[in-house]
This record gives structure tokens, sequence and C-alpha cells, in this order.
């Protein structure tokens, strides 16, 4: 076969599609050095050559050559930009690299292509979520769902959202969603107690137990097969089979051996609480918190001193909009079993239940953009007059420049004080200035600006407007002066639902780098001064 994709390139020297099957033969064979050679002559013959393009970027990524391996599918997405599969290639590509903001661009494109790709979907979802964009990975698992249930996979993930914004209740911590392993050591943990032990020790099921208990899963499946046929009507049957299901991830199995391990069990057995248990874990993972919440409660009848039940069963009342009884069923475990994160999810039900801000105008908050070497972030920036005595506090893990950016920022505004209308509340109030997300550390001078604003903003007790951003180094002449990395901070202001960003007219030039995919959906208002930058916010007000 190989020999015939030589001799075509022979009789045809000058044909991409035969330069193009001869690379990809070579690339099977692991001949790598002459699949780049055939696959970028393919594409001096035809520069449109999207196959061989994605090919060669492949070819590059064997050879670790990534910087060509990026360059190549970026041109294959300059040439086609509804190339989804040049995309999805280059996502994953920026993503090994930590690029993850770039990464989900490519894959939003993708899907803007072909929505209803399952797999593209999951990925940026997951994506989102790793990268701490918590709503925007939301909106996705929406547009997966589609209205309907979510499925198992969506359903893991959207408890991994509420998870990562601190909604905890509701949130099933179950091994299920953890893979295999944890499955299996939860079913080898639960064959030391009943109503498994005592098929552990004896009986025509012990040879299954024991494998499974082992570890031994395939083991445990052939014991099955041949366990004698009184055996196999009993409801310990089925509960090993379930397990043994559950721990290769074919819950349809599960469910069916769960129901007939209930046929089969005396009404008040212990077989039956650990299937109506097992039942309501399935169902609560796949978004059938209904469902969930029958099986569950029918569990913690016959085994009411069971935590994991409780705690399951409050998941599911509280994701039906019952937070007062899924508070008592919490209430209940953390009794039998005192730990952090029980207590988490009763003070998240005790909480005081308001609705969502994202995007609402408050004063004293503004996004800080800044900047590492795997993208930009945008830090929640907080500010807040307090009684005292016109000092300034500062906290949020700042350190060096960021904390001297503060300084520079207050001492601007105390200077300016009459101008702006604030000499009282600077001499008869301290400034509180945080950064909300206080694992990121803070030590560059960017966030001047939006220091400022948002001190501004708290001593007027005006609100800035809502999904608001800015960056920009700031002098005591009120000078903004430019910063690095323009072009990846705007990336993530956009993907983190920014809609207006205040940035240094002299990093105009920076705009030529950003991503087209995101012209025209970002402002971005250019100032030179504080002047002009309350001028944007607040019309010269």
């Amino acid at each position: 076969m190989l020999t015939d994709k030589k001799r075509r390139v022979l009789l045809s020297p000058e044909d991409p599609d035969a330069r193009y099957e001869l690379g990809e033969a070579l690339f099977g064979e692991g001949d790598l050095d002459g699949a780049e050679k055939q696959l970028t002559r393919a594409l001096a013959l035809d520069p449109a050559h999207a196959a061989a393009r994605r090919l060669l970027s492949r070819t590059y990524r064997a050879q670790e050559r990534p910087v060509l391996a990026e360059r190549a599918l970026a041109e294959a997405v300059q040439r086609d930009p509804d190339d989804a599969a040049a995309r999805e290639e280059l996502s994953d590509l920026l993503a090994d690299a930590g690029r993850y903001d770039e990464a989900i661009l490519h894959l939003e494109e993708a899907l803007r292509v072909d929505g209803a790709h399952r797999s593209r979907r999951l990925r940026v979802i997951d994506l989102c979520i790793v990268h701490g964009l918590a709503a925007r990975a939301a909106r996705h698992i929406e547009q997966a769902r589609g209205g309907a249930a979510p499925d198992a996979e969506l359903a893991s993930r959207m408890q991994a959202v509420r998870a990562h914004t601190g909604q905890v209740a509701g949130v099933l911590r179950s091994p299920l969603s953890e893979g295999a392993a944890a499955v299996l050591a939860r079913a080898q943990r639960a064959l030391g107690g009943p109503p498994w032990a005592e098929a552990a020790r004896a009986g025509p099921l012990r040879a299954a137990a024991v494998a499974l208990r082992a570890g031994d899963v395939a083991g445990a499946k052939r014991a099955l097969v041949t366990a004698p046929e009184g055996a196999r009507a009993t409801p310990l049957f089925e509960l090993l089979r379930a397990e043994i299901a559950l721990v290769g991830g074919d819950r349809a199995i599960a469910e069916a051996a769960l129901r007939r391990a209930l046929g089969a069990a005396p009404e008040r057995a212990p077989e039956a609480a650990t299937a109506w248990a097992r039942l309501g874990e399935i169902a609560l993972e796949a978004g059938r918190a209904g469902e969930a919440e029958a099986a569950l409660a029918a569990a913690a009848a016959l085994a009411p001193d069971d935590a994991d039940v409780l705690e399951a069963l409050g998941d599911a009342l509280y994701q039906l909009g019952r937070p007062d009884d899924a508070l008592g069923r919490y209430e209940a475990a953390m009794a039998i079993r005192p730990e952090v994160f029980l207590g988490a999810k009763i003070a998240a039900v005790r909480a005081p239940r308001r609705p969502a801000a994202d995007g609402a105008p408050a004063a004293g908050r503004i996004g800080a953009l800044a900047w590492n070497p795997t993208g930009g972030i945008v830090s929640p920036l907080q500010a807040e007059a307090v009684p005292g005595r016109g000092e300034l506090r500062l906290t949020g893990n700042v350190h060096g420049s960021g904390q001297e950016a503060a300084r520079v920022a207050h001492s601007l505004l105390k200077a300016r004080a009459r101008q702006l209308g604030i000499e009282a509340q600077v001499v008869e109030r301290d400034l509180h200035l945080h950064y909300a997300d206080a694992d990121f550390r803070k030590e560059g001078a960017s966030a001047g600006i939006a220091l400022a604003l948002a001190a501004l903003s708290a001593y007027r007790g005006r609100p800035l407007p809502g999904a608001l951003a800015a960056t920009g180094q700031i002098s005591l002449d009120g000078a903004v002066m430019p910063v690095a990395g323009l072009a990846e901070k705007l990336l993530a202001a956009y993907l983190g639902d920014v809609r207006t960003v205040i940035a240094p007219r002299r990093c105009l030039a920076a705009i030529r780098s950003l991503p087209r995919e995101i012209e025209g959906k970002l402002s971005v208002v250019f100032v030179d001064s504080l002047r002009e930058a309350i001028d944007a916010v607040w019309g010269g007000a």
C-alpha cells in the first residue's frame, strides 16, 4: 500500500492529494520526517488543503515542535474560520500549553459551526470549570441540555459548577462521579459490613465477594456467571452484579439489577436499604431529583443512621427546591458524622438567599485585569469607605508593585478630593481595597486605574456600571500609562462576561493582536487620564 502511494507521487508529483495520502501513510508508519516532507510539499501545491495542514500539525506535535504545530493550525483557521476540526485541534494544543482562554475561544467557535457536537461541548464545559469560568460553563451545560433533564455527564458537571461557586448545598458527593477506582473502593468497603459480610465469609457467592473485595472485577464477574442457580435468585447476587456494573460504568445494568434485588429481598432487609440507596444515588447523579428523593427516602426509612443516605436525601430535596427539608437531613447526617463539608452545606442552606447580582451595578466593584504567562485574569476588586481617619487598608494577597499601585491611587484621590467632591470622605473614612480572589498573588502595577475608580465609587457611594473592568498603571498626576498583555487581558474579560474595558490609549496598537473572533463583542474605552476614565464611567459627573 505504501509502495502504491509512492508510485502515485512519482507519476503525479504535482498532485497535492497524492502527496497528502503518502504523508498520511508515512505518519501511520511512524516516519515523521518523511510525512513532514510530503505534507509540506502538498501545502506548497495547494495552500488551502485543510486536511494536509491538520496532519502536518499533528506531525509537528509528534516531533515535539509545538510552536510549528500551533502555527500550522492557526494558518488553517485563518484560511477557513469555519474549519471546526482545526479549531478543536488548536484548542487541544493551547490547553496542553495552559493557555485556557484561547483554547476555550476556539472550541466555542467550533461549536458555532456545529453546535450539536457533544464531545466538543463537554470539553469546553470542562475547560471553563478548570479555568474558573463557572457562569460560562453553566451556560454551555444549558445549551447541551436543550431543555431536557441532564444526563449523568451533564449532571456531574452541574455539581462541579455549583461547588466552584460555593453552592455546596445540593452537590452530591458520590463515587459515581469520581471514576471506576472510587466506585470499586466503595464496593470493597461495603463488603465488610451488612448485608455483604455474610456472603464474603461463606455461601455460594463467597468467590464473587472475595474477588471483588480483592479488586479483581473480572474474577468477580466469572464467579457470578458460575454461581449455582439457587444463589442467582437471591438479592445479594443482584447487589453484587449491580456493584460490578457500577464499577464498569454501566448504570442501566446496575439499575436493572438493583430493582431485581428489591423484588427478591424481604421488605425491611438490609439488602433493600442498600438497593434503594444505590438507586437514589444513580438517579440523583443523572439529574432525576424526584426519583432520587423517593428512593433515598425509602433507604433512610430502613437505615436511619446512615449519614451518606441522609446527606444524599438532603441533596435531592435541595435540588427539588425544598431547602428547609434538606436542612433537616443535613443536620441529621451531621449529628452522625460531623465534618467540614456537611457543615458547609448547612451554612449554605441557612444563608440568606438573594438573587444573583452578576453584572449588576455596584458601588466600589470593578474587575481588575491582570496577566500571567498563561493568559489574562479578571480579579474581582472591592472597595469600601469605612469610618476611620483616612487610612488605606489593602487585602487579597497583594505584594510589591500591587501595593504601590494602591497607595498611588489613594494619594491621587486625596490630592484631588475637592475637585472630585470627596473632601470629607477622605478625612473621615478609611479606604479598604480588597481582591476577592485572594488565592491569586497580585504584584503588578497595572490595576492602578481600576483601584482609583473603585475607590472613588466607594467614597461617593455611587455605583460603577455592571460588567466593567479596567487596566492601566496610574501616576500621582492622574496619567494612565501603558501595560503589557492587553490582548490576553481583553480575551479574559470577554470570557468572563465583561462588557466594557477601560484601557490606556498608549496600548491602542495591542488591539491588532486581539483575536478577530471577539471583535465587536467587547467595548474598549481608551483613556490617557483618570479624568477621562471618570468621564467614560459616569459621563463627566
